[in-house]
């Protein structure tokens, strides 16, 4: 996990890094945000809620209606204590991806909800074994609230997401279903 953690730290540096050369003005700000993972389904009978991170770059001025986010995103679910030991993979269910997202405002000033569609591209481990297929696809469909404060957005946003694995689930074909809810500052 901590291999693939500073491989994708450091692309993250380097797209961040050489985002202005390659956009130039076309109104990019960073942004951060922290909050928990929660899990659902079949995941939620194995692992409890968890922290998650996520840092990125909004495309887009603020004044637009449809802005587009690229981030790198880590989450990390224990296992329940509770869980039982007939579990094929039992261990904590950790991700580390790029999410691509387009935020679609309901309205351009003020305390403003929107809408969240993404797509993601994710690594998952279970108990230091990584997924044998390698990365796999996740969807991410949801919402949240912004406003402004001074020159920076404060948004809080929950985005259910499914990734496309059954790795660590403990049911086969199954999804891992978890909600993200984060609260995130955009620079």
């Amino acid at each position: 996990m901590w291999y693939w953690t500073r491989c994708f730290l450091s692309v993250g540096f380097l797209v961040v890094m050489l985002l202005p050369i390659v956009l130039g003005a076309q109104g990019w700000r960073p942004e951060v945000a922290a909050g928990v993972a929660i899990p659902r389904g079949a995941l939620s009978e194995q692992h409890g809620v968890g922290p998650l991170l996520r840092a990125g770059v909004l495309f887009g001025r603020v004044e637009r209606r449809v802005q587009f986010r690229v981030d790198g995103e880590v989450s990390w679910l224990p296992r329940n204590a509770s869980a039982t030991a007939a579990l094929s993979e039992p261990g904590d269910w950790r991700t580390v991806g790029a999410v691509g997202s387009a935020i679609m405002r309901f309205r351009r000033r003020g305390l403003t909800p929107y809408a969240v569609l993404g797509v993601a591209v994710q690594h998952v481990t279970v108990k230091h074994r990584s997924n044998p297929y390698g990365a796999v696809p996740g969807l991410r469909v949801g919402g949240g609230m912004q406003g402004r404060w001074k020159r920076s957005v404060i948004r809080l946003e929950v985005t259910p997401h499914v990734v496309l694995s059954d790795h660590g689930i403990g049911r086969e074909y199954g999804v891992g279903r978890y909600w993200p809810l984060a609260v995130g500052l955009t620079f």
